[in-house]
């Protein structure tokens, strides 16, 4: 009997943790712990246990606390490790009946432990859930951010088309088609300056809309006051014919990529003593890295909102990011942006 219930505890486990769709599902645990209280229902109580029930016991209650944990943390299955947390609970009564206070008690005991394994499960399925939402935001963020950039470019554009439209209507012969034309471009212009000036003012109070988009031209400023209040070695280095060439969306993109990577040096490697910053041409794209030489304890601090916001936008100009330790020590953050032929 004992033997049974070991064996069909662990192999709901193993198939909660090894099959994705059954990771923290109700199946798995509503059927061990069906199974656990079914063998203990029926089990003899002869007040003994033997070494080797003993030990399979604690293998079967302890698989069970697992799966409760691992059941608990996914969203909206707590009430369904109730029939695990009995069986934790119970699988005692198989000594004796609960007659004697040290049976009460330890039933208890292990009922007890069992919804610490449950608060533990839904403790880490909040800071989960926490996580997804903070990157959930990030994003929303971040695409918010490109849209009040991509105003600014695009508006840059169309007031250059509406300021030739009103010279072509001056030099235009008046009352001919070449000035009607003329006229209906201006007329466009003007209107989608104001359709882009109403999206921008529900866009306002969410983002600070007074300083202009950055670019790549500014990365060389960036940089400079960050090396006049860091204590480290900072070096850029710029490819041959970089600014010049680069679209505006890609180069604010990785503008915001050396801003966030700087100030993770800043906020996790103090210690470094070298930074450098990269931004070259690799063919139609432009790759942009920073590296410092921090502990190894940068490792565990890295990770947060601003990585997660930068991967969404450079993935929506059909880019990549990648950040993580260098081989010996420090960090480097990689992002690679088209530059051409999109």
């Amino acid at each position: 009997m004992n033997v049974a219930a070991a064996a069909c505890v662990l192999a709901a486990l193993l198939l909660a943790l090894v099959r994705p769709g059954l990771r923290g599902s109700r199946g798995p645990i509503v059927l061990a712990g069906s199974v656990s209280l079914l063998i203990t229902l029926v089990s003899s109580r002869d007040g003994a246990l033997s070494a080797a029930d003993s030990v399979l016991g604690l293998v079967e209650t302890g698989a069970l606390l697992i799966l409760i944990g691992v059941t608990a943390r996914r969203p909206g299955q707590l009430p369904f490790v109730l029939p695990g947390a009995v069986a934790v609970g119970a699988w005692l009564l198989r000594v004796e009946p609960p007659t004697s206070a040290t049976i009460l008690f330890g039933c208890a005991t292990w009922f007890a432990a069992a919804l610490g394994a449950a608060g533990i499960g839904a403790y880490l399925g909040s800071l989960d859930a926490a996580r997804q939402r903070a990157a959930a935001e990030a994003r929303a963020a971040q695409r918010t951010l490109m849209a009040r950039e991509l105003h600014d470019f695009v508006a840059h554009d169309v007031s250059e088309v509406l300021a030739l439209a009103q010279a072509g209507r001056v030099l235009a012969p008046a009352g001919s088609q070449l000035a009607e034309l003329v006229h209906g471009i201006e007329t466009s212009a003007r209107s989608a300056l104001a359709s882009m000036d109403r999206t921008l003012d529900l866009l306002d109070g969410a983002l600070d809309l007074r300083h202009p988009a950055p670019s790549l031209a500014d990365v060389n400023e960036l940089v400079g006051r960050f090396s006049g209040s860091f204590p480290a070695d900072v070096r850029l280095e710029l490819g041959a014919g970089l600014p010049a060439g680069v679209p505006r969306e890609a180069g604010a993109a990785a503008y915001r990529v050396v801003m966030e990577a700087l100030t993770n040096v800043r906020r996790h490697a103090p210690s470094a003593s070298r930074v450098d910053v990269r931004l070259r041409r690799d063919g139609g794209q432009l790759v942009v890295e920073v590296t410092d030489d921090g502990g190894d304890a940068v490792v565990a601090a890295r990770g947060g909102r601003g990585l997660v916001g930068l991967t969404e936008r450079i993935r929506l100009l059909g880019g990549s990011l990648d950040a993580g330790p260098r081989e010996r020590r420090g960090w480097r953050t990689t992002a690679t942006l088209p530059v051409s032929g999109r």
